[in-house]
C-alpha cells in the first residue's frame, strides 16, 4: 500500500476566519494578495467555467499557498463530478456510498502541477450551507514543487447551468474560508478577495430527440428470499438494498444510551426481531399430510401449503404463484424448473429442460419447465430456471440432503494460506470420474475468517474446460445459515443451455479443477485453521441423470502476521503497522471513526481515495504512538490551525481536538494501539 500523502506545516489550510463577499467587488484598501474568483456567462442547459486565482504586485509578498471556499446556488448552477472509486456521476460525496468522494470537474492552469491542488465538495460545514446552496473547496500549495510561487490563474471548475436557472441574473457566488501563504508555511495577512461572476443567459429552444433507454434486467420477485443477497423485493422486482444503518462498535461494553453492547456491537433489544416458527421437515407429500393435514406438500425437504392455480378458469388464474418464476402444473404453483417437483431447480434439471426442447424428451419428463404454460420449453424457460437454480426457489426451505448412489462424483474444495487482510484463491475441482455436464455447490462461508467475494468477477471457470463452459455464481439469501455465515452458489456449466436451441446431449468434462474464487480474508481474523464446507451439492451428466455428489471440505489457514519495516513488504490488502503486517480496514470517511472504526481508540483516516482506520494519535502510522506525537496532539490541543500534521488524532472528524480524543490518544499510548 502506498504511503498516504500528508501536507506538513501548511498553516494556510485551515483559515481561522471566514470571510463572505457579496457579489460587489472589495476594494483593496491595505491589499497585499488578493484571490480571485471569476465565472463566464453561461446558458441555460449549457456550461460556464469558473477561475480561482492570486493575484499580487512585484513587492507583495510571494505566494506559494491559497484555499477558499465557494458557495453557489444549485437553482442556478451545478457541479457533475465522478467518485473516485468507480467513476460513477456524483453531485456530492453521499453519491459515491461508502467510498464517499466525489471529485469536482476541476483541472490545474500551467503555472500549478498536478499534484499541487485540491478540490472536493466538504461534507461538514459549521454552520451549514442551507439549500439550495452549495459549497467547493479549492486550495494551491507548492506540495510537490516547494520552491513554486503563484500569480495569476490557479484552478479551472466547469460547472453546468440549469436549464429553467432564471436569465439575466448574475451567477450567485460568495466565499468564505479564504487564505494564503507564503513559501515559509507562514499566513499572509490581510488578504483579499475578488468576486467577478458572469451572467445567465437564456437558451434557444432546440428539439429534443426521443431516445429510448435500455431497460435493465429485473428478477421478479414477491418477497426478499426471492433475491440475490444484497437486494430486496420491491413492488414484485428485486432492487439494491438500502444502505444499512452503520453499527457502534463497543470494544469496552459502553454504548450511547438505548443501546445494548451484544458481542461488541451496540444494538438496539427494544424491539427484537421475532423468530420465525421452524416448518415441519419431510421426505414425501403423504408425511406433510399426516403431519400438517390436507393441504400441504412436501418441497425442499419442508411441509408447504399447495397453493392452487389455473391456466383456464380466470377467476383461479395464477394469483397464488409467484410471478414468472413459478409454474402451474396440474393446478398447483410450482418453482419453474423443478422437474422431479421436489422444490428446488438442479443443474441435471437444466439439462433434462434441453433434451424436452430439441425433442429428444417428452414435455412429461419436466412439465415444471414450461413456466408459461404453452405446450413446450423455450430458450428463455431454460435461462429462469438457471435463476431458479441460482438464487433458490421462491419457497426454498433447507439445504440439500441426497441419497449417495452407486456411482460417485466428488466436488473437492481446495486450501490455501494468508494473514488477515491479505487475498488468496481458494480452487473447486472435481474428482471420482467423468462425463459431468453440469456441477453445483453451496460453499459455505465463515464471514468472519473470509469476505464473500463480487460473483460476477472474482470467480473464474478452469481455462483446461471447454470455451463454451462457463461459471454461473451467485449469492443468494435461501436456504438460511447460521449467524455469520453465507453462501457462495457455484454452477459450471454450459453457455449453450441459454441458448434458444442448445445442443442435446450438452458437452461432458472430466476431473479436475473447475473454478477458482479470488476470496480476502476478513483484516480481523485471527490466526488459526479453518474448515470451509459445502452442501447443496448436484453433479449432473449430459442427459440429465444425477450422479451420487459427495464433496471433500477445504481449509483456509491464517498465518501469524510476519514482521516488516514498510507498507512495500506487506501483501495487497495489508499495511506494516507496530512492525507487523496488518489487514487494512476500510471506512467511509473523516466523521466514521466512532462508527466504522474501534470506538474511541481510532480515526478514519483518507489514504489515497479510500478511508482506513487508523490509530488515534498515530501520526506516522507506524502503529505506535511516541511520545514526540503525544506532544504533537497536545499542541493541536491548544491550536489545531496545522491538524494536517497529524490528522489522526481526529478521531470524530469534526477539526477540532477535544478532551476525550486526548484521552484515547493518552490510552493508545499507554496500552498500545487496539
Amino acid at each position: 500500500m502506498a504511503e498516504p500523502r500528508r501536507v506538513k506545516g501548511a498553516a494556510w489550510l485551515v483559515g481561522r476566519c471566514a470571510v463572505a463577499v457579496s457579489l460587489m467587488s472589495v476594494t483593496q484598501a491595505f491589499a497585499a494578495v488578493t484571490i480571485t474568483v471569476d465565472t463566464t456567462d453561461g446558458v441555460q442547459g449549457g456550461n460556464l467555467t469558473l477561475t480561482m486565482g492570486v493575484e499580487r504586485g512585484a513587492s507583495d509578498p510571494q505566494v506559494s499557498g491559497a484555499q477558499t471556499d465557494i458557495v453557489f446556488n444549485t437553482t442556478q448552477i451545478e457541479l457533475n463530478g465522478s467518485c473516485a472509486v468507480g467513476g460513477a456521476a456524483c453531485q456530492s460525496n453521499s453519491d459515491c456510498g461508502t467510498a464517499g468522494m466525489c471529485i469536482p470537474p476541476c483541472v490545474n492552469n500551467v503555472q500549478v502541477n498536478q499534484g499541487d491542488f485540491t478540490a472536493n465538495l466538504p461534507d461538514t460545514v459549521r454552520p451549514p450551507d442551507q439549500p439550495p446552496s452549495k459549497r467547493l473547496r479549492l486550495a494551491v500549495f507548492a506540495f510537490q514543487n516547494p520552491s513554486a510561487t503563484y500569480n495569476g490563474d490557479l484552478i479551472t471548475c466547469m460547472f453546468h447551468v440549469q436549464s429553467d436557472a432564471q436569465p439575466g441574473q448574475p451567477v450567485s457566488l460568495t466565499t468564505s474560508r479564504l487564505s494564503a501563504s507564503d513559501p515559509n508555511a507562514d499566513a499572509i495577512p490581510d488578504v483579499q478577495v475578488r468576486v467577478m461572476p458572469g451572467v445567465i443567459k437564456a437558451a434557444t429552444p432546440t428539439p429534443t430527440p426521443t431516445i429510448t433507454p435500455t431497460p435493465t434486467p429485473t428478477i421478479p420477485c414477491f418477497v426478499d428470499q426471492d433475491c440475490p443477497r444484497g437486494q430486496v423485493c420491491e413492488n414484485k422486482v428485486c432492487k439494491p438494498a438500502p444502505t444499512p444503518t452503520p453499527t457502534i462498535a463497543c470494544p469496552d461494553g459502553t454504548c450511547p444510551d438505548d443501546l445494548t453492547c451484544v458481542m461488541g456491537i451496540c444494538r438496539d433489544l427494544h424491539t427484537p426481531t421475532p423468530t420465525p416458527t421452524p416448518l415441519p421437515t419431510c421426505t414425501t407429500d403423504q408425511e406433510c399430510v399426516d403431519l400438517e393435514g390436507a393441504g400441504f406438500h412436501c418441497r425442499a425437504g419442508v411441509c408447504v401449503p399447495i397453493r392452487e392455480c389455473s391456466d383456464t378458469d380466470p377467476n383461479i388464474d395464477r394469483k397464488n404463484c409467484r410471478g414468472i418464476r413459478e409454474a402451474c402444473v396440474d393446478g398447483t404453483c410450482e418453482c419453474g424448473g423443478d422437474c422431479n417437483l421436489d422444490g428446488k431447480v438442479l443443474g441435471n434439471e437444466t439439462s433434462l429442460m434441453v433434451c424436452v426442447l430439441t425433442g429428444s424428451c417428452p414435455l412429461s419428463d419436466c412439465a415444471a419447465g414450461d413456466f408459461n404454460g404453452d405446450g413446450q420449453i423455450t430458450g428463455d424457460e431454460v435461462c429462469l430456471a438457471l435463476t431458479n437454480l441460482g438464487l433458490g426457489c421462491p419457497a426454498e426451505g433447507q439445504p440439500l440432503v441426497r441419497d449417495r448412489t452407486s456411482e460417485i462424483r466428488s466436488l473437492d474444495i481446495g486450501s490455501a494460506t494468508g494473514i488477515a487482510g491479505a487475498h488468496i484463491n481458494l480452487g473447486v475441482g472435481l474428482s471420482g470420474g467423468g462425463e459431468v455436464a453440469t456441477a453445483q455447490m453451496d460453499m459455505l462461508i465463515d464471514t468472519t475468517v473470509l469476505e464473500l467475494p463480487d460473483p460476477t468477477t472474482d470467480c473464474t471457470v478452469d481455462p483446461r474446460l471447454q470455451a463454451d463452459e462457463a461459471s454461473f455464481t451467485f449469492l443468494p439469501q435461501t436456504p438460511s445459515t447460521p449467524p455469520n455465515m453465507a453462501r457462495l452458489r457455484l454452477f459450471v456449466g454450459n453457455t449453450d443451455l441459454c441458448r434458444a436451441t442448445p445442443p442435446y446431449p450438452l458437452t461432458s468434462f472430466d476431473p479436475g479443477p473447475l473454478v477458482s474464487c479470488n476470496f480476502r480474508i476478513n483484516p480481523n481474523a485471527q490466526p488459526g485453521t479453518y474448515q470451509v464446507t459445502a452442501d447443496r451439492l448436484n453433479i449432473g451428466d449430459p442427459a440429465g441423470s444425477t450422479f451420487g455428489a459427495v464433496s471433500t471440505a477445504g481449509a483456509v489457514t491464517v498465518a501469524t502476521p510476519p514482521p516488516c519495516a514498510t507498507d512495500g513488504e506487506c501483501p495487497d490488502g495489508t499495511h506494516c503497522r507496530a512492525g507487523v503486517c496488518k489487514g487494512v480496514r476500510n471506512c467511509s470517511g473523516p466523521t466514521a471513526g466512532p462508527s466504522e472504526c474501534l470506538d474511541g481508540r481510532e480515526t478514519c483516516v483518507i489514504e489515497g481515495t479510500a478511508g482506513v482506520c487508523e490509530c488515534a494519535a498515530d501520526c506516522n502510522l507506524d502503529g505506535r504512538v511516541r511520545n514526540n506525537e503525544i506532544t504533537t496532539m497536545v499542541n493541536l490541543f491548544h491550536d489545531p490551525t496545522d491538524l494536517a500534521s497529524c490528522i489522526e488524532v481526529d478521531i470524530n472528524g469534526d477539526g477540532l481536538v477535544r478532551n476525550n480524543e486526548v484521552t484515547a490518544s493518552v490510552i493508545n499510548f499507554q496500552q498500545g494501539c487496539p
